[in-house]
């Protein structure tokens, strides 16, 4: 049977360092236009780091503006290690200026130290989702651009501040001709199937599968080299590559994994519920139901 060379999703491997590129973004200002997505990549399973456009721009406020996907205003609410470089600031929405929010509250990876508990801040951000997060993922565009709304009026990058009230602040926000520009958005990940026959729709392949040993280990990603016992759907997978799981993952146990294509790269099929276990009570009925449909992979 052909065997296709799949790489780990681009997303993924850009969470193996999100913390070097958080820093390296600490001064760059990015441009989404033309929903463009350059990227240059080091050695295989190293990291890729992503720009938005094959340009820099000059960091005015109109421009910051018109670049982010979501401008928003919110208090921070929650502060959690992401790794020892950065951490997960979960934010209170009080107001959406651009975009929309998914939700009430929102979780903005930067480096440590860069937001306060209970402070509230005007964040100007990009996004984008991957299924082994567990919420969408946001960034700063521009990390300079820390606007802290305070009982005295606005604090931070004073370029975009000076002469300003947080009112009209806002206003000048509400009121830029960037405010409707439409940048690139995320893909919506699929949460989870309903069904088996839900879930083998949303997947280009399914295998099964036993992890040998990790390649490296994240908060929410295990990038382990796998031995495939079986191929139900698709083409199979290159070994070669380690496949990016959950966290969950045991050396030695089997698992059926569902897999979905894009560009070449491979993720899971939705957030939960992709990689089933052989202690999982799901497991009996996906193999029944996988060498009833496919039986000739078999």
């Amino acid at each position: 049977m052909k065997i296709k060379k799949y790489k780990t999703s681009m997303f993924v491997i850009l969470t193996l360092s999100l913390s070097i590129i958080l820093l390296f973004q600490s001064n760059v200002f990015t441009s989404q236009n033309e929903n463009q997505i350059e990227q240059s990549s080091l050695e295989e399973n190293q990291t890729v780091v992503y720009s938005s456009s094959k340009s820099l721009f000059e960091p005015t406020l109109d421009n910051l503006i018109e670049r982010a996907q979501f401008i928003t205003v919110g208090t921070i609410i929650e502060d959690k290690e992401f790794d020892i470089f950065s951490r997960e600031y979960k934010v209170q929405i009080q107001s959406v200026l651009k975009g929309e929010a998914i939700s009430k509250e929102i979780v903005v990876y930067d480096k440590v130290g860069r937001y306060q508990l209970d402070s509230t801040y005007v964040l100007f951000l990009g996004y984008w989702d991957d299924e082994l997060f567990p919420n969408r993922i946001h960034t700063s565009i521009y990390k300079p651009a820390i606007v802290e709304i305070t009982e005295d009026g606005l604090v931070g990058y004073q370029e975009f501040i000076e002469n300003h009230t947080d009112v009209s602040f806002i206003d000048y926000i509400n009121n830029s001709l960037g405010i409707d520009s439409i940048q690139m958005q995320a893909v919506t990940v699929q949460e989870q199937a309903e069904s088996l026959q839900e879930l083998d729709q949303f997947s280009d392949h399914i295998i099964r599968i036993v992890p040998r040993s990790m390649n490296h280990e994240h908060k929410y990603i295990k990038f382990a080299n796998v031995e495939l016992l079986q191929i139900f759907k698709g083409d199979g997978i290159d070994t070669t590559y380690p496949l990016a799981l959950p966290p969950s993952i045991e050396l030695g146990k089997e698992y059926i994994v569902f897999l979905k294509e894009n560009e070449a790269t491979l993720s899971l099929a939705t957030r939960n519920g992709s990689v089933i276990s052989v202690d999982d009570p799901e497991w009996t009925d996906a193999l029944e139901y996988l060498d009833t449909v496919y039986p000739i992979n078999n």
